[in-house]
């Protein structure tokens, strides 16, 4: 009787065990299906208003999306900068000082001109230019006076190399015709001692500058170098001619 008892008691407890087991694991499975959150005291998820229901964004949280949205628009990349329409044509007024000139009364001659070009591309461009200048010798010893003046008609390439948006190097080159011409007048000019003379007289034209430009505007220096193909007896040659030129492009 008391085995009976001993086996009945046995079996009752190792079931109460094993059931007891079975529920601990049921409440570690479930437990483990729910990921951890953190909460603030009032049960909301972290950062959630008191009041709002879990799961809700904060109230200004699509203010704060707009805005970095803006902001990303107007901050997010550079700006493309607005093209500026690109002007062919130039024309623009030239003072120059020729030097070189034989029994020139000073250093330097001083004349006067004018340029037009065409652009071919931003770097290349073609140029027509009228230079004008002269001089006069006064003999006294003699009464006589020698008046040379110079009228020169150019056409040049000439090559831009920018150094910034509104400063370029140019370098030129191309032919010229200059007209010279030495008109004698006074006792020599009677006596048939000294001759008017005049020639069309074939030159190369070489140099350089710099150009800045000012919106439509630009300013210009060169420093030209014709060398004359030929010569008249009174003028031997020009040794350079430097030029300051101011315009506009249209």
């Amino acid at each position: 009787m008391n085995l009976t008892k001993m086996i009945t008691a046995g079996l009752i407890g190792a079931n109460l065990f094993l059931s007891a087991t079975a529920l601990a694991d049921e409440t570690v499975k479930k437990t483990r299906k729910k990921s951890p959150a953190a909460t603030t005291p009032d049960g909301k998820p972290d950062g959630t208003p008191v009041g709002t229901p879990v799961g809700t964004a904060p109230a200004d949280s699509e203010t704060t999306a707009t805005a970095t949205a803006e902001d990303s628009t107007s901050t997010g990349g550079k700006k493309k900068k607005k093209k500026v329409a690109f002007k062919k044509l130039r024309a623009g007024g030239i003072g120059l000082l020729a030097t070189g000139m034989k029994d020139a009364p000073s250093p330097g001659v001083f004349g006067f001109g004018g340029a037009f070009g065409y652009s071919l591309s931003r770097s290349l461009e073609v140029e027509a230019s009228l230079l004008s200048f002269g001089y006069i010798l006064d003999y006294a010893d003699y009464d006589t006076t020698v008046e040379i003046s110079d009228m020169a008609l150019g056409g040049d390439g000439i090559y831009r190399i920018p150094l910034s948006s509104s400063m370029s190097l140019r370098g030129r080159g191309g032919l010229g015709m200059h007209m010279m011409a030495a008109k004698v007048s006074g006792t020599l000019a009677n006596s048939g001692e000294i001759k008017a003379e005049s020639k069309n007289i074939l030159a190369v034209n070489i140099g350089g500058g710099l150009e800045l430009n000012f919106g439509s505007f630009y300013v210009a220096g060169d420093i030209r170098k014709p060398v004359l193909l030929g010569k008249l007896e009174t003028v031997k040659g020009i040794s350079i001619i430097a030029c300051g030129e101011a315009g506009m492009r249209f």
